[in-house]
């Protein structure tokens, strides 16, 4: 089995192949390059430029530490379905929150701008099926029962929504017709989607959901960005050579 010693002597030979051959090993081992939108046209060249004429036992030792570091397939997945929910839970997160804010500013017996109120609603509406259709790619079981709790608190609410102009389908999306709100009163849109009604409910729900669509698992962390990239666990890849 392979020790620290010789993980240490992979290095240094790693350091030897780029001082030969004008390849930075370092290179291989960026945040930019694990980017799952970056060519691996260019790691492949490197690798192939740092084991040209190197013995099996130096290949072998290198390869496994390349593979230590690098996400395979199944990690690239994992951490492009986190991308997708957290992304989804907090673009809903947002929308619901400030439809929360449109509603608490009206006054009970006011006037409704119907204009601002259908683009919050519109808003809101869009973000909450994109995070209903990610969930769809959630194999957290946390963030899965979070999402069929917000999709049961929508359908409480499906009278109070139908007055604004939403409907629930039977895919448990949501539709809007703006037209609908012509007449509505103040404080229908309050008690709906003010705050401790559904917007609340659901602003939560995203909440929850977002902070747990977290880890991709492995060796590798989810680095909390739009684009999935990974930072590897030192004690971890040490493991491996231990």
């Amino acid at each position: 089995m392979a020790t620290v010693g010789n993980l240490a002597m992979t290095q240094l030979k790693m350091a030897q192949a780029s001082a030969k051959y004008g390849v930075s090993t370092g290179s291989l081992f960026s945040k930019s390059t694990l980017s799952t939108k970056h060519s691996s046209t260019s790691v492949n060249d490197a690798m192939e430029s740092i084991l040209k004429n190197k013995n099996d036992y130096f290949k072998a030792q290198y390869k496994k530490l390349y593979n230590s570091i690098f996400p395979d397939a199944e990690d690239t997945e994992k951490a492009e379905k986190t991308v997708t929910v957290r992304s989804a839970a907090n673009s809903a997160a947002n929308s619901s929150s400030a439809l929360v804010d449109f509603a608490n500013s009206l006054d009970y017996g006011g006037t409704v701008d119907t204009e601002e109120a259908a683009k919050k609603i519109q808003s809101f509406v869009d973000d909450y099926n994109s995070l209903v259709g990610a969930l769809g790619e959630s194999d957290n079981q946390s963030v899965l029962q979070k999402g069929v709790v917000m999709v049961n608190t929508t359908k409480v609410y499906t009278s109070a929504l139908k007055r604004s102009g939403i409907t629930v389908g039977s895919d448990n999306k949501l539709s809007f017709d703006k037209e609908k709100l012509n007449g509505i009163k103040a404080y229908e849109l309050k008690s709906t989607f003010g705050r401790g009604g559904y917007a609340t409910k659901i602003n939560q729900k995203a909440e929850q959901i977002k902070r747990l669509q977290g880890s991709s698992g492995g060796l590798f962390s989810y680095s909390g960005s739009v684009t999935p990239s990974y930072t590897y666990n030192i004690g971890a890849l040490l493991s491996t050579y231990a």
